[in-house]
């Protein structure tokens, strides 16, 4: 059996207290908090750890569970809730369907490679590309927040996994076989029975009248944000009248209750398409009441929850994963803002699909019939077809008990963020690949330079272009004048429509297809790097989607320049997938890009891949080991750091350096400074100016005076001061400062041709730390005379001068100018300066 996190195991209506699972709640401490693993037991995939087929088909959580199993209750019950509340022949129909779709129709299909289903997931709630990518939803939006055609069409078809593609099917055949089944077999039985009511009918025509009067008024008043007509209102209420019977039939005789979402959002797909919210509202509407606390409670949980439902920023073991939310957004998507037309219609991919409403139709009749011409077999009229292709439903990716009312309100929230989302951007930037970026950077001395583009020799005559629009018109020219397109500069031509939209990267890839013979590739390298290097890399991913849409096959420098944007965007799961690209390609013997691509990891803070990376890597460099140690050590894990630096086979200045920063960082002086002894006696590498800031560092917060000194002639030999190293030359000021050494200090502040505000800062601080009070107020107007800022760190010392002077009125003065004249804020620091300043306060 398998069974999705987040999944829930009990049937509405138990009453816990009185059933099994009150005794096994002890238990589930075991499964649910201190060994998760009992939840699914994969033993396939623990026998063939890295094989793909082996994780496809025996992963419990995310592959067909063949062999899975689970010792959790919730896991065991799953797929029918509540396996002691349900007809032994009910069990029996779902079991067997279960066992025919997971285990039968979906290995063949993905494996016959029906619809691409190799380029995808053999089991996700994704919505991806023809050529296997995520399918970025935010470009087919336009400012309306209802479908761009011309962009979709751009964009190309969406495509589902093997298993989401089988469970619409299913549904679709579930459908007609609940009213095929109910037509056959209980045609002369009444779903109700009369009985003496204590509360008259004509109340509840009452409510329902009201709550569907109420909603009208809703939908109306609310149109702009809710979609939905009122027309839509009262079709969403009939098709609930008419569907009471046979569900409640199915319900009272097998309790399993079969579901409308896909009927009701196929149709008001094809009645009125583009509008996703409308699609949604469609199938959920219900009370005012209901509605105003499943969205205050959704609404509230989104503000306070960080990165909720995003389970590429959550942590792993985070609850918050949202799985029917997922798969009730991808519905959406489907059903609303793509419309079935163009998913399961005649512009779609999946029309073949349809027959499934044959299928389920015809099913019944032949179970009907087959029990006519043997009526003895009592065991035949069990046999419920619409049971049976209901084995898959608790299965389906992210699929929970039920779809929740809160992941019903939960998705126009989803989508509303999305909307905001969109309209403060660009256009151009609504095809942009991520959509939560922050910032890092690989440093671009570590970029490859990719060759350039052939030179082109221009004449003189030929105006420039710095737009698309321009370069159409500069190449009607050429046509128009009988010349050569190979006048035109490639490289300009590639820059100037890299950052534009889909449309004038089509043209600009057709141009110079049909111009240049040079690897197109390479002509798209640099804007792409050029791209990757910008305030704006998420500029860079959406111009590697338009390559890949082009089949333009990256090389290794593509390859480094996006994932150089990926790092400084977080983008884990673009990362990801450009990495699966360079495996499948074969780049991975490419040291360079391997490293890049441990980088990648390291910054998006997935340090558990980036070791595992690591480990495999069957080459590796100092950088290499750089990377790994210096990210370790900034996230805080400086065991794990010293244990790779310990074992590195050759440690380069900067291995010394990130080292000995690290434990500055994080309190360790001492540690700092021993490491740097063995780094003196080793002598392979020499420190350089970082090396010695940091031991500096080291020994101001230790008050090494002596390795300080010797520090400072060093420097001297080394030229480091005659260059100017300000920072260099505040760390001694800093060192001496603290070790007491003031004059030392002043002759190194005395000696700087260039001085910042924090230079002037620690001098003045230490002043006045060393009773200088005079000196410091001295050095204070100086600084100011010459027009340096000062800062909250600067006044801070003021004020400790004039505290240790007497100065009252002088500090009350510098107390007031501080935020008058300089804008600087007080902070506690400020007034707590000394007790003897009391008109501060």
């Amino acid at each position: 059996m398998r069974r999705r996190r987040g999944q829930n195991a009990e049937p509405p209506g138990t009453n816990s207290s009185s059933s099994p699972s009150s005794a096994a709640s002890p238990y589930y401490v075991f499964p649910g908090y201190l060994f998760q693993m009992l939840t699914s037991l994969s033993w396939i995939c623990w026998i063939f750890p890295h094989s793909v087929i082996a994780q496809q088909v025996g992963s419990g959580l995310y592959g067909l569970g063949i062999g899975a199993i689970g010792l959790d209750w919730s896991t065991i019950s799953s797929y029918l809730g509540s396996p002691l509340a349900s007809p032994w022949f009910a069990t029996a129909n779902i079991a067997a369907g279960f066992v025919f779709i997971m285990y039968v129709v979906t290995p063949i299909a993905y494996w016959l490679n029906v619809y691409k289903a190799k380029n995808f997931p053999i089991f996700s709630d994704g919505l991806f590309t023809s050529s296997g990518q995520t399918y970025i939803i935010s470009s087919i939006i336009n400012s309306n927040f209802r479908l761009d055609i011309q962009a979709y069409e751009e964009e190309g078809p969406l495509y589902l996994s093997t298993f989401f593609v089988i469970t619409y099917g299913i549904g679709f055949a579930s459908l007609t076989a609940t009213i095929a089944h109910v037509a056959l077999f209980h045609r002369s039985k009444s779903a109700f029975q009369k009985k003496t009511m204590d509360v008259p009918e004509w109340w509840f025509v009452c409510i329902l009248a009201a709550n569907i009067a109420l909603t009208v008024v809703a939908c109306e008043y609310y149109n702009d944000q809710l979609q939905l007509p009122w027309w839509g209102v009262l079709l969403a209420c009939a098709l609930a009248i008419f569907f009471t019977l046979p569900i409640g039939i199915i319900t009272a005789t097998t309790n399993q209750t079969p579901g409308l979402n896909i009927i009701t959002e196929y149709i008001m797909g094809y009645l009125y398409p583009g509008r996703p919210v409308a699609n949604m509202c469609f199938k959920v509407v219900g009370t005012l009441i209901a509605a105003v606390v499943y969205l205050g409670a959704a609404w509230w949980l989104m503000e306070t929850i960080p990165d909720i439902c995003n389970t590429a920023s959550l942590p792993s073991n985070s609850p918050w994963t949202c799985p029917s939310d997922h798969v009730f957004y991808d519905a959406s998507v489907i059903w609303g803002l793509i419309s079935p037309r163009r998913i399961f219609g005649d512009l779609g991919t999946y029309s073949a699909v349809n027959w499934f409403f044959l299928f389920g139709a015809v099913a019944p009749l032949l179970v009907w019939l087959t029990h006519r011409a043997f009526p003895s077999q009592h065991w035949i009229s069990l046999i419920n077809v619409a049971h049976t292709e209901w084995g898959h439903r608790e299965h389906a990716p992210g699929h929970g008990r039920q779809l929740h009312d809160l992941d019903h309100l939960w998705l126009p929230l989803r989508l509303r963020r999305l909307q905001i989302s969109s309209r403060v951007v660009a256009a151009a930037q609504l095809r942009a690949v991520g959509e939560r970026w922050t910032r890092t950077s690989l440093g671009s001395s570590q970029s490859p330079q990719p060759p350039p583009p052939p030179p082109t020799k221009k004449p003189p005559n030929l105006p420039t272009f710095s737009n698309p629009s321009q370069l159409k018109q500069l190449h009607a020219h050429l046509l128009r004048s009988n010349q050569p397109l190979t006048l035109l500069s490639p490289s300009q031509i590639t820059s100037v429509c890299s950052s534009s939209s889909s449309s004038s990267f089509n043209y600009a890839n057709l141009l110079l297809t049909h111009s240049f013979k040079n690897p197109l590739i390479l002509l798209w390298n640099s804007p792409l790097k050029s791209l990757s290097d910008s305030p704006s890399p998420s500029s860079a991913l959406s111009l590697f989607s338009l390559l890949r849409r082009a089949d333009l096959l990256p090389d290794t420098f593509t390859c480094s320049f996006v994932l150089k944007a990926c790092s400084a965007l977080t983008d884990l799961i673009t990362g990801k997938t450009v990495h699966a690209l360079v495996e499948k390609l074969g780049f991975r013997s490419d040291l360079f890009l391997s490293n890049t691509v441990l980088h990648m990891y390291a910054s998006c803070g997935s340090l558990s891949d980036a070791r595992l990376l690591f480990d495999k890597m069957p080459n590796r460099d100092v950088v290499t080991w750089n990377l790994l140690m210096t990210h370790l050590a900034k996230a805080g894990d400086l065991a794990s750091a010293r244990s790779l630096f310990d074992n590195m086979p050759e440690r380069s200045v900067r291995s010394w350096t990130a080292m000995i920063s690290a434990y500055v960082h994080f309190g360790d002086p001492d540690e700092a400074l021993r490491v740097f002894a063995m780094m003196e006696d080793e002598g392979v590498v020499a420190p350089n100016e970082a090396t010695v800031v940091a031991v500096l560092s080291a020994c101001a917060d230790s008050g090494a005076l002596c390795v300080g000194k010797r520090l400072h002639a060093y420097s001297d030999r080394k030229g480091f001061l005659r260059r100017g190293n300000v920072r260099l030359q505040n760390a001694l000021i800093d060192m001496y400062i603290k070790c007491g050494c003031v004059d030392e200090a002043r002759g190194v502040f005395t000696s700087m041709g260039e001085r910042t505000v924090v230079t002037w800062s620690t001098m003045i601080g230490g002043l006045a730390m060393h009773g200088q009070g005079e000196e410091a107020l001295e050095l204070f107007a100086g600084m100011t005379q010459l027009g340096v800022q000062p800062n909250g760190v600067t006044f801070l010392g003021v004020l400790h001068a004039c505290s240790h002077m007497g100065l009252l009125d002088e500090g009350w003065r510098f107390f007031k100018s501080m935020g008058e004249d300089h804008g600087v804020a007080a902070e506690i620091e400020h007034y707590g300066c000394d007790a003897n300043l009391e008109g501060l306060f």
